[in-house]
C-alpha cells in the first residue's frame, strides 16, 4: 500500500508539475471548500506538491516511515491491516488539513498542498513504535527517532505560525503528528506503553 501510494502521488504530482490548472483544481483552497463547497480538495490536495524537491522528501519519509507502520498494521490485522493503513492516511491528509481550512476560510490568498500532514502521521505513529531506531540527517548526524521526532513537530508548529507564503500547509504537520500518535495507540493497544519503556530505558 505504501508503495501504491507514492506511485499514485508521484503521477498526480507530475501532472500538476505540467499543468497549472490540475494543481489549481487539486491544491487546497480553503476558500472554495467552505463557500463553494469543494470538499474534495481536502483529499487531491495530499497528492499535489509545490516542487520535486517537496515530493521527494515527502515520498522518502512516507517510505521509511510509512513502511514500518504498515508492516505492523498487517501482522496484527493480517490483510485487514493493508486497508486499514490505507484508510488512515487518507484520513490523515483531510483531518490535518482542517484547522488550516477553518482558519483560511475567508482569505482567498491562502491555499496549501502537500502529503506533509499524512506523512507526519506516519513518522509520528512510527516513532511510537519504534522510538530509539536511528534517523540519520543528510546520513552524517544520526538521532533517536523520538529526538527527531520532538525537533520535526517543534519546527512545523513555529513555522504554522509564519505566512503561508510557500503554499506548505506547516500546520499540518503538526496537526498529522498528533493525529498519527493517537491512531497507533488505538489500533495498535500497547504501543504507547511500549515507547514509554523504550524511551525511559534508554542509555547512551
Amino acid at each position: 500500500m505504501t508503495v501504491l501510494i507514492i506511485i499514485l502521488t508521484v503521477i498526480v504530482s507530475y501532472l500538476g508539475f505540467n499543468s497549472e490548472k490540475t494543481l489549481q483544481n487539486c491544491m487546497n483552497h480553503p476558500y472554495s471548500v467552505v463557500h463553494r463547497n469543494e470538499y474534495f480538495r481536502l483529499v487531491t490536495s495530499g497528492f499535489v506538491h509545490r516542487d520535486w524537491w517537496h515530493l521527494i522528501f515527502n515520498m522518502i519519509s512516507l517510505y521509511y516511515f510509512g513502511s514500518v507502520v504498515e508492516m505492523i498494521l498487517r501482522q496484527k490485522y493480517g490483510s485487514s491491516g493493508i486497508y486499514i493503513y490505507g484508510l488512515a492516511y487518507v484520513v490523515a491528509i483531510i483531518l490535518s488539513d482542517i484547522p488550516f481550512t477553518v482558519e483560511k476560510r475567508n482569505q482567498n490568498a491562502y491555499y496549501s498542498y502537500g502529503a506533509s500532514g499524512a506523512t507526519s502521521a506516519m513518522m509520528l505513529a512510527s516513532v511510537i513504535l519504534s522510538p530509539m531506531s536511528k534517523i540519520c540527517l543528510y546520513f552524517i548526524i544520526c538521532l533517536p527517532a523520538v529526538v527527531f521526532a520532538l525537533l520535526f513537530v517543534g519546527y512545523s508548529l513555529y513555522r504554522s505560525r509564519a505566512r503561508n507564503e510557500d503554499g506548505v500547509n506547516h500546520s499540518a504537520h503538526f496537526y498529522g503528528a498528533l493525529l498519527g500518535i493517537l491512531f497507533i495507540i488505538i489500533a495498535v493497544p500497547g504501543s504507547f506503553g511500549h515507547f514509554l519503556t523504550e524511551v525511559t530505558n534508554f542509555r547512551f
